[in-house]
């Protein structure tokens, strides 16, 4: 086989994407758009990989068994290594739930299908993406993927007709249009899947099959006659020198100018690819043969793989141990993840690339990753692992899986939870000041048990007017609190925020019957959703006909609002044509993280001001958008930060000091007792119901 040539500018391509990535990742607002790197990467790998199996194609020395042995010798050495570093550092350091859901991330990776697994955890339940140490393997999952499917369809492509071009551009077109459609209708999708992703590698396949892989100077034979028009357009001097320039500018222009906010990749994911294009085939220009072969930049690119695979678990593991981490501890972590990368390339990598691919050498890296798939399998498995001492917070954990069951006021859940509590013995070595914070904090964050019997005065509350609020829809109850509201008919529509306070309106208004429209992530207003085959765009077509046949007292729409709210004044009409009062419930206070484990982490008197240092400031400026434009158009407004925020303070515990807050942004019980006797108190919706 005959290998194409050896080019150093590649290697400071690369250099150039694992910066921006790691720079982003370390510094996310000095480099918003730094996640683009990883688009680079998928075009120097196309470009790598296609250019490699078609010259052995031509060779007639294409075999799939040394192909997939270089791959696994390329890969398996470093991701065996880092999957045991986070196993190890996970096991002294995270809490139960938090090391099962590594043990789950490290399976995934090591089968590398983790794509997968973080497009599932897409959901407002899941662990933010800052506290997932194995975050950034989605990307090595889609380029694995690829390396299983692409070798045999070009090499179908090959026997067939001889014309790997012409396929590679239709599938490359046909990707990119579901890429650009699915960014419109479900991001988190557009984002890990291999389908809207494929046509960032096989860029660098049509670039590297339009012409000869060293030099582009000569056409493939059979190429159509455009393309060898165009190769000999490229190869001009000035265009020659003119693409890595405009290649570079694409580049750092997308580095600069997007953001996590940005719908992505989409149409926009064009920018870094072309830009990456247009430098790989600038071979031999000024910018390719001075800038990027720099000896300094060409070392980054060549620890590139491990540098990557580095930063993440560090910069992440000091999150989850410390949130507030400063700029200068960053800034060393970075420089431990090159000084981890270079050894890891030196030691590991370098050694293991020259081994001869004999078969049982490969199956001997096979074998430590299917050991490591094991162990993390294993933890998430078994809960955990939570006789390690640090998982006494297993039990919070089992609490936020009852947490969001839709079986509200389920006694065997509720039961089930209590038992768990009580039966659990001390473990040596923790202190019964952090088991009875603990348990604090489990009692005051069983959300919607009903009938869960717990010692605490939220949910003795909160089942007293269950109670209340049954004997209020009933005719033999005369008289009762909240009277001059009784027998009105609300309907609230929304994602789990809405099914959140219709907990907290149900207990402030007994006497009401709410109608719950509830599903995860679905914006009720502001959003288009393809009627027939979304789940969210069904949840409101069933709604809007219920509000058709039974004409109710009132509309409440409720949700985590994204940054970019828009509202969509033709959803509101459609709603208002069944209803006198329709009314928005602004958002509410946010975190970065979940405050119970910085409760669990952190102690002392102030450790709720320090918590609130990481509110999303975010929140109030987007409250104020919704003020504005609801005022204009009439509808009306619940301002649920002004009733639970001062201007830059929101309470995370009671004066009992029971947890208000859930998972960085929805309300524990005691925070549903706490809002919602506000909400009663100020009589907020006795103010915006009109007559019908």
């Amino acid at each position: 086989m005959s290998l194409p040539h050896y080019r150093p500018d590649i290697d400071g391509l690369r250099a150039l994407a694992v910066s921006a990535v790691v720079l982003h990742h370390a510094f996310p607002g000095v480099v918003p758009g730094g996640f683009v790197g990883v688009d680079v990467f998928f075009v120097i790998s196309g470009y790598l990989i296609s250019g490699i199996l078609l010259d052995e194609l031509k060779s007639d020395s294409f075999s799939l068994r040394d192909f997939y042995a270089r791959r696994i010798r390329r890969i398996f050495p470093a991701l065996t290594l880092i999957l045991i570093a986070c196993y190890l550092f996970g096991w002294i350091s995270l809490y139960a739930d938090e090391f099962a859901k590594l043990g789950k991330h490290i399976y995934h990776g090591a089968a590398f299908v983790s794509n997968f697994a973080f497009w599932q955890e897409g959901g407002y339940f899941d662990q933010a993406a800052d506290t997932k140490p194995l975050n950034h393997l989605w990307s090595l999952g889609i380029e694995e993927q690829f390396y299983i499917a692409w070798p045999m369809m070009l090499w179908a492509a090959w026997k067939l007709w001889r014309r790997p071009l012409l396929m590679a551009v239709f599938i490359l077109v046909g990707s990119l249009a579901f890429n650009v459609y699915l960014s419109w209708v479900d991001t988190i999708a557009d984002f890990y899947s291999p389908l809207t992703r494929v046509w960032e590698l096989l860029i660098g396949a049509v670039l590297s099959f339009a012409g000869q892989e060293a030099g582009f100077s000569q056409a493939e034979p059979g190429m159509p006659t455009w393309v060898a028009k165009f190769q000999k357009w490229r190869t001009s001097g000035g265009v020659q020198q003119a693409g890595p320039v405009a290649g570079f500018v694409l580049i750092l222009m997308s580095i600069w100018v997007f953001d996590k906010t940005d719908a992505y990749p989409g149409w926009r994911a064009l920018m870094p690819t072309l830009g990456a294009a247009l430098i790989l085939a600038g071979e031999g220009s000024w910018c390719n043969r001075v800038v990027l072969s720099l000896p300094p930049v060409r070392w980054i690119g060549l620890i590139s793989y491990s540098l990557y695979l580095w930063h993440w678990p560090l910069l992440s593991f000091a999150r989850v141990v410390n949130p507030k981490i400063g700029n200068v501890a960053i800034t060393g972590l970075v420089l431990l993840g090159v000084l981890l990368a270079y050894l890891t390339y030196v030691l590991v990598e370098v050694p293991v690339r020259r081994w001869k691919p004999r078969s049982y050498k490969v199956n001997l890296l096979m074998l430590p990753l299917a050991l490591v798939a094991l162990l993390g399998y294993n933890a998430e498995a078994r809960n955990g692992l939570d006789f390690r001492e640090v998982s006494l917070t297993y039990y919070l954990g089992k609490m936020q899986r009852y947490l969001f069951q839709e079986a509200a006021g389920d006694p065997v859940a509720g039961h089930g939870l209590q038992r768990s509590m009580g039966s659990h013995p001390e473990q040596p070595g923790v202190q019964n000041q952090n088991l009875h914070k603990l348990v604090n904090l489990m009692q005051s964050s069983a959300v919607f048990f009903k009938k869960l019997e717990a010692d605490d005065d939220s949910v003795r509350m909160v089942q007293a007017r269950e109670r209340e609020r049954r004997a209020c829809q009933t005719e033999a109850q005369a008289a009762c609190e909240h009277n001059n509201l009784k027998g009105k008919r609300i309907v609230i529509l929304g994602d789990s925020h809405a099914g959140n306070l219709a907990e907290t309106f149900s207990y402030a208004y007994p006497a009401v019957e709410f109608i719950r429209f509830v599903g995860t992530g679905c914006t009720p207003i502001g959003r288009r959703y393809p009627d027939d085959t979304n789940r969210c765009g069904l949840l409101i077509k069933q709604a809007l006909r219920y509000s058709r046949d039974n004409h109710p007292d009132a509309i409440i729409f409720a949700a985590r609002w994204p940054l970019d709210f828009e509202p969509i004044e033709r959803d509101l009409g459609n709603f208002g044509k069944y209803t006198k009062n329709l009314i928005v419930v602004g958002p509410g206070p946010e975190f970065t993280a979940d405050p119970s484990r910085f409760l669990l982490r952190f102690s002392g008197g102030d450790a709720v001001q320090y918590i609130n240092s990481f509110l999303l400031r975010d929140q109030f400026d987007k409250n104020q958008r919704m003020i504005s434009f609801f005022e204009r158009s009439g509808v009306g407004f619940i301002n649920r930060m002004e009733h639970y925020c001062s201007p830059s303070f929101c309470p995370l515990t009671s004066s009992g000091e029971d947890l208000l807050i859930y998972d960085s942004n929805h309300l524990t019980v005691s925070g549903i007792v706490y809002l919602g006797n506000i909400l009663a108190e100020k009589k907020v919706l006795e103010n915006l119901l009109k007559p019908r």
